[in-house]
């Protein structure tokens, strides 16, 4: 009982269908950590906890995105296109998350920080 492995079950179920289509997962492994070694930052899954692999950035425009009204100044909206999103696929169970850019997101902190 000294050598118990933990089993993340979605992560194991995902990817051992893909090991059974031929595909070498020892090879995938490196390759990802390859990636992420190059990453700033390594958001965790929140489905399987496995390091996201960042794929790209999305850049949103006024066709397709409604801001709401900024409530915490009264004044024009929360966060106003244009921005980007970064977009993180997950290594294990290839679940999709997205997160503000760096610069963006120090816009929506100006754009909450109330001035009194």
């Amino acid at each position: 009982m000294g050598d118990e492995v933990e089993l993340k079950l979605p992560e194991l179920r995902t990817l051992t269908k893909y090991a059974d289509e031929g595909n070498d997962l020892i090879q995938y492994e490196q390759g990802v950590q390859k990636q992420l070694d190059h990453q700033e930052e390594v958001p965790e899954c929140p489905n399987c906890r496995e390091f996201m692999i960042l794929a790209g950035t999305q850049a949103t425009t006024q066709d397709n995105f409604m801001p709401v009204a900024n409530a915490a100044s009264g004044e024009g909206s929360l966060l106003s296109p244009p921005f980007k999103v970064l977009t993180y696929v997950c290594s294990g169970c290839f679940q999709v998350q997205y997160s503000l850019s760096e610069e963006d997101r120090l816009r929506l902190i100006k754009n909450l920080s109330t001035q009194e």
